[in-house]
């Protein structure tokens, strides 16, 4: 009787499972594909980042999102040290900042309080999927999976991609991706 019950839970709980893993769908990484579209949409701004940030945000929350281990921010004319709470009350003209994430270096610029372009390259190959777009497209991923996430591109050794307020774009060599450029447009 017990071995009989045994089995059943067995048999059952394998139901369970099945019937668990054929209507579960995966979910996006945070940050990755959580809020776009299907295909890429030019117009929407958080197309243009990386990590879950993106231009056109608010500087406190992009630094929330990345958690950055180190990091200096600072005005390109005064040449001044701003905190991230400045930045954030729009303090500065426009303000470069290097960020430390991961063990890799990425560059932000800051105008108003808002992230007005983002920049990476040079991250080590180890490290690529730690620094994808927020459509999924990786550091040295070829330029063939960056025009299947994206759609084709103006340029050839720079893939380049507009919305009418931003664009991006993917530095190549060799056919693989080894940098990317998101910015506002200015206006």
């Amino acid at each position: 009787m017990l071995r009989k019950s045994r089995s059943i839970f067995l048999m059952l709980l394998v139901v369970l499972a099945i019937i668990t893993g054929c209507n579960s769908k995966a979910e996006p990484a945070k940050g990755e594909q959580g809020q776009l579209a299907a295909s890429f949409d030019p117009e929407n701004a958080k197309e243009y980042g990386i990590r879950g940030i993106y231009v056109g945000q608010g500087i406190k929350e992009a630094m929330d999102t990345l958690k950055p281990t180190k990091y200096d921010f600072m005005d390109v004319e005064s040449r001044a040290s701003l905190t991230v709470d400045q930045l954030a009350n729009g303090e500065g003209t426009l303000v470069t900042g290097m960020l430390v994430v991961d063990n890799s270096q990425l560059m932000l610029k800051v105008r108003k309080g808002v992230v007005d372009s983002i920049l990476v390259g040079g991250i080590v190959e180890t490290q690529r999927d730690k620094f994808k777009t927020n459509r999924g497209l990786a550091l040295y991923d070829t330029v063939e999976q960056a025009k299947k996430l994206y759609g084709d591109a103006q340029g050839d050794s720079e893939l380049t991609y507009k919305g009418k307020n931003q664009q991006m774009q993917f530095s190549t060599v060799n056919g693989k991706i080894v940098g990317f450029r998101f910015e506002l447009i200015q206006q």
